[in-house]
């Protein structure tokens, strides 16, 4: 009993004084963390778009590239944000006048030929949050 008590009296001391005991270096992140241009540039045109979407107060940008990855036996196109740790896989559809690029949280961002961008979607997606932008081509 009395070992137990003293156990817990010098952990909360420990948690008083702020040092918590380290046990080695910690871990580094999984992807590091780089500005969307760098992250853009190191692609050497190797997307089909990169894109910035902007919100209706022209206050912020969301950044993103949309890119043919081929993991299966088939080329899919995913969405590329800088500082993520994982690629969104999407749907692409044509509708005529736009490529339409839906995302996991069922926003869709057509794409028009010139690079013409429109956000649309619930209004918890990104998509809706930042509906006008543009886009420029990629050589892929």
């Amino acid at each position: 009993m009395r070992r137990i008590t003293f156990t817990l009296a010098a952990l909360l001391g420990l948690g008083a004084c702020g040092s918590v005991p380290s046990f080695g270096p910690e871990p580094a992140p999984a992807r590091p963390a780089v500005s969307h241009d760098a992250m853009v540039a190191s692609m050497a045109g190797n997307y089909t778009w990169n894109c910035t979407l902007q919100n209706p107060e022209g206050t912020a940008q969301w950044r993103f590239v949309l890119q043919q990855q081929k993991r299966r036996r088939v080329p899919e196109t995913f969405q590329v944000e800088a500082g993520r740790d994982w690629d969104e896989q999407v749907r692409v559809t044509n509708d005529g006048a736009a490529l339409v690029y839906e995302m996991k949280d069922k926003g869709k961002v057509l794409v028009a030929s010139d690079g013409e961008v429109i956000g649309t979607g619930p209004s918890r997606s990104r998509a809706a949050q930042y509906p006008t932008g543009w886009c420029t081509r990629g050589s892929a």
